[in-house]
């Protein structure tokens, strides 16, 4: 199931449901224990990052837009500079970033000589 429409308190029941023979069975290599052991590790890898997935989407839902911002995690007040059609019928985007006053460089003084 996609992360989307794992609901709050539903992970452990979906991680309860998996059958982790069928995981591992996926890993393919040249030598049968080395990939038997691989494969476990590659596994348990994918299934904690699935659980950071899930983490971090709830704690971001929860969180108001400025705190993202300022967080990095988020980006607004974007302007769309460039709108390109593709043959696959989608297009890409270009934006830029508003330039605000107070976020505009000073020369620096720091290396200059006093008289």
């Amino acid at each position: 199931a996609a992360i989307q429409e794992i609901k709050e308190g539903s992970f452990a029941e979906v991680l309860d449901s998996l059958n982790p023979h069928v995981l591992t069975s996926r890993v393919r290599g040249p030598d049968e224990s080395a990939t038997n052991y691989f494969s476990h590790f590659c596994v348990l890898l994918h299934l904690e990052y699935l659980s950071d997935v899930a983490s971090v989407q709830r704690r971001v839902q929860k969180k108001p837009l400025k705190v993202l911002k300022r967080w990095g995690w988020a980006l607004s007040d974007l302007e769309e500079v460039k709108r390109v059609g593709r043959r696959d019928g989608g297009y890409s985007v270009t934006f830029k970033f508003p330039v605000e006053e107070e976020n505009r460089q000073q020369p620096s003084t720091k290396n200059k000589k006093r008289k």
